[in-house]
């Protein structure tokens, strides 16, 4: 049994530090919502405000429309990436940055069961020497609908899983 001084201590103790904890772990699905497409550095192409995605966040990409995200320096890093709908072409643009994706997540292209959408395309483009890389990358993600990754003009996807 916990003597009552100390489970008082131990509540304050709790209390205090769980509203710092939480907002220094805090996780946040950011979702793009440039039609025209853009740069994944601007934040005023992600939904919440607060964007682009960092390393502990989620990069969502469901627009059932066709526009290209390009990259640039500084480099990314996410927990992941998801392609649910539409058809997305990632390209660099003449960077030297890396780009990182599902440091401890998995990436998706293709809609998930309860999505409106049937298909998702991701196109890869112009990647030169610096790919994409990330943890597992699956294409195609629910019975009855689809997901496609194509490469073009030195795309590339590299996994370290």
């Amino acid at each position: 049994m916990i003597h009552p001084k100390l489970f008082r201590v131990l509540i304050i103790l709790a209390t205090i530090t769980l509203p710092v904890s939480s907002s220094v772990i805090g996780q946040t699905s950011f979702f793009w919502l440039n039609t025209a497409g853009g740069s994944y550095h601007t934040p005023g192409n992600w939904t919440p405000a607060g964007g682009p995605p960092i390393f502990d966040d989620f990069a969502r990409f469901g627009l059932s429309s066709t526009y290209g995200v390009t990259f640039s320096s500084p480099g990314t890093q996410t927990i992941d990436f998801q392609v649910s709908a539409g058809n997305v072409t990632f390209s660099h643009l003449n960077t030297t940055a890396q780009h990182f994706w599902g440091a401890s997540g998995t990436n998706y292209v293709g809609p998930a069961a309860g999505d409106a959408s049937s298909s998702a395309t991701l196109n890869l483009n112009s990647m030169f020497h610096l790919p994409m890389r990330g943890n597992h990358l699956i294409v195609g993600r629910a019975a009855g609908k689809s997901g496609t990754l194509n490469i073009f003009n030195n795309g590339n996807w590299e996994s370290w899983a």
